[in-house]
């Protein structure tokens, strides 16, 4: 996955201490599509692993250096199983070049 990093420590973010929405991410394999608006990630996990208490997860944003909301994250979860996450741009923001120039915050 090009997002690998990005995505864990925006999971790891909003899980919130969720140790199912870690242990099903840490399980779960992958597929990643991008483009300039964003990526998305589809999961797979076994059901042998623990299903979520709560569909509920907060949204993640992501700032620039300058302060600036640029990109949300969002995850999909169904039937108690992360089914997809999604990052994602505002507007016409074009996705940054690097991930590391994103910090991440849970949205208030």
């Amino acid at each position: 996955m090009k997002h690998t990093a990005l995505t864990k420590k925006v999971i790891e973010l909003m899980s919130q201490n969720n140790n199912a929405l870690l242990e099903q991410f840490n399980a779960a394999t992958s597929t990643e599509e991008s483009n300039d608006s964003g990526y998305y990630v589809d999961f797979k996990v076994n059901n042998n692993i623990s299903p979520l208490s709560t569909s509920k997860l907060p949204s993640i944003i992501g700032k620039n250096k300058d302060g600036k909301i640029i990109v949300g994250f969002v995850m999909f979860v169904k039937d108690g199983y992360v089914d997809c996450f999604e990052g994602y741009t505002f507007g016409d923001e074009k996705w940054p070049n690097s991930d590391d120039e994103i910090s991440i915050e849970i949205a208030k």
